[in-house]
């Protein structure tokens, strides 16, 4: 059965590109395409129940309505569907913003169609979510820094992110050999 994807980007070269690439491994069907995070929720309300898709591959900046807001929105209202942001952004605050939110992966859009279509196939067979390696340094940095402060009893800045937050990306950044 093909894993059934979402695409919603607000460019339309970028929606057309990662359809192509998802659609050449044959195992996707590409069920939704939106142009902000408030076109797919409304196309979500008429997709047929067996057209849901398995996973929203979502950008974060997009106008109208930004990937972290309809992430937020998506999780609540279509809990079983994953969310994979999908972005050029690297940066910490928007990582953790998107996770809050609720996303299940974030990956860059540098990453290759077939390294994409591995990670994506890993997480429908291990429910594993996906993170660029990239992103996953990050987060690692983070949460080394984050350990190291709380070690030395020194007071948590305002910005760090908290102890529930570094065990939830702990689990998602885990190999497979290690669970």
């Amino acid at each position: 059965m093909k894993m059934q994807v979402a695409i919603v980007d607000d460019k339309a070269t970028n929606r057309s590109i990662l359809k192509d690439k998802l659609l050449r491994h044959r195992h996707f069907e590409i069920t939704l395409v939106a142009e902000n995070g408030k076109d797919f929720l409304e196309k979500m309300q008429f997709l047929p129940i067996d057209k849901t898709p398995e996973v929203v591959l979502m950008d974060l900046e997009m106008p109208e309505m930004d990937g972290v807001d309809a992430v937020a929105a998506g999780s609540y209202l279509y809990p079983l569907v994953k969310f994979v942001m999908l972005t050029i952004f690297d940066d910490e605050e928007k990582i953790f913003k998107a996770i809050k939110a609720g996303a299940f992966g974030y990956l860059l859009k540098d990453e290759s169609s077939a390294n994409i279509a591995e990670v994506l196939n890993q997480m429908h067979e291990n429910g594993v979510g996906p993170i660029s390696p990239g992103i996953a340094h990050k987060i690692l940095q983070l949460v080394q820094h984050n350990e190291i402060t709380l070690q030395k009893n020194k007071p948590v800045p305002e910005k760090s992110i908290k102890k529930s937050e570094i065990n939830w990306i702990s689990v998602r950044i885990r190999p497979k050999n290690m669970s």
